[in-house]
C-alpha cells in the first residue's frame, strides 16, 4: 500500500471560464514521481471525453468559403468561432440543435438552443453579428468523443448540406508536472509530485484528475484480475499442418521444397536457413523468398542454423 497524501494547493478561473488547478502528491517513493506524473499527463490529455460541435448547416450555404449578405463575418470565420464553444453535461448520441436569429443582432453562444442535459460554459462567446434585417438559420450537430477528430468531407456519415468541422473534444488543455526532492540531513528520502492542470471549463481539474486516475486503474486491473491463458496447442498444430502451397512461392522455390519432401509448414520448420541453402537448385534468392513469406503470412521465423 502506498502511503502518500494528495491535496490541492491552488486554483483559478479566468474570464474565458478556463480553470487552473495545482495539486501536490506527497511523499512519493524515489523514482515514482515521474512514473505517476507521466502516466497521468498522457491520460489527461488524450483519454478524457468532451462535447463539441462536429457539423454545421447554414441554410442557403453549400461550403465554408461562402459569404452571407448582411452578416459581418464570412462562413469560415463563423465556423472557427463555433469550434470554440465549450459544452458541459451528458450526451450519449449525436444531436442536432437550431440557431435561428432575426437581425440586426450580435450572436453569442448563449443563443444556441440546447436540451436540458447540456449547458454552455462560455455563453458570452462571440459567434457573429447580423448587420441588417436578415434571418440567419443554422443547425449544429453536437457529439461526444475523445481526442481530436479531423473533418472528413467525403465521409458517408456527413449529413446532406452539413459542413463537417474539426472537433476538439479534449477538456484538458495543458498539463505540467515536476518532482521536488525531500532531503533530511543531506539524505534524499522521498519526492513531492506537483501536477498543474488547465481545463476549458467543462470539467474541473479535480474531476479531470480523478477520472484519469480511474482510467489508469481500470487499465491495469486487466493484468491483476485476468488469468493468463495457456498456449493454445490446437492452434499451433493447425498452423504446422498448413500446406506449403499457401506460401504462394515461385515455381523454382516450390519445386525445390517438394523435391526435399517438404510438404507442409510442419516439415519446413525442421529446416534452418542454412539447411535450405544445401537443397538442390535452391539458391539464396529462394531461401530469402521462403523466409519472407513464412514470416509475412504466418508469423514464422526460420532459424539460421
Amino acid at each position: 500500500m502506498f502511503d502518500f497524501q494528495f491535496q490541492k494547493i491552488n486554483s483559478t478561473v479566468n474570464i474565458q471560464q478556463n480553470i487552473y488547478g495545482k495539486f501536490l502528491v506527497f511523499p512519493v517513493t524515489n523514482g515514482h514521481g515521474i512514473t505517476i506524473g507521466n502516466a497521468l499527463r498522457r491520460v489527461l490529455l488524450s483519454d478524457l471525453s468532451g462535447i463539441a460541435i462536429i457539423g454545421v448547416k447554414i441554410i442557403g450555404i453549400k461550403h465554408e468559403f461562402s459569404t452571407i449578405a448582411g452578416i459581418r463575418e464570412d462562413v469560415l470565420e463563423i465556423l472557427l468561432n463555433l469550434k470554440q464553444v465549450t459544452f458541459t453535461g451528458t450526451l450519449f448520441d449525436n444531436i442536432v440543435v437550431p440557431l435561428e436569429i432575426q437581425g440586426p443582432k450580435i450572436i453569442t453562444a448563449d443563443n444556441i438552443q440546447l436540451p436540458s442535459n447540456l449547458q454552455i460554459v462560455n455563453p458570452n462567446h462571440y459567434i457573429t453579428a447580423i448587420c441588417a434585417n436578415v434571418f440567419l438559420c443554422m443547425e449544429l450537430e453536437i457529439a461526444s468523443g475523445t481526442g481530436y477528430k479531423l473533418a472528413n468531407p467525403s465521409s458517408c456519415d456527413v449529413k446532406s448540406d452539413f459542413i463537417e468541422l474539426d472537433a476538439i473534444f479534449m477538456p484538458v488543455q495543458k498539463v505540467n508536472y515536476y518532482v521536488e526532492n525531500i532531503y533530511i540531513k543531506s539524505l534524499k528520502l522521498k519526492e513531492n509530485l506537483i501536477i498543474e492542470i488547465w481545463t476549458n471549463g467543462s470539467v474541473t481539474p479535480e474531476i479531470a484528475l480523478k477520472n484519469s486516475s480511474q482510467i489508469l486503474i481500470n487499465l491495469f486491473s486487466v493484468f491483476t484480475n485476468a488469468n493468463i491463458k495457456p498456449e493454445n496447442t490446437n492452434v499451433t498444430r493447425k498452423i504446422n499442418s498448413i500446406r506449403i502451397e499457401e506460401l504462394n512461392l515461385s515455381t523454382r522455390a516450390y519445386n525445390g521444397l517438394k523435391r526435399a519432401k517438404v510438404n507442409s509448414l510442419d516439415d519446413l520448420l525442421k529446416y534452418s536457413l542454412n539447411d535450405l541453402k544445401k537443397l538442390q537448385n535452391f539458391g539464396q534468392k529462394s531461401v530469402q523468398e521462403v523466409r519472407t513469406k513464412a514470416k509475412t503470412y504466418f508469423g514464422i521465423i526460420l532459424k539460421h542454423k
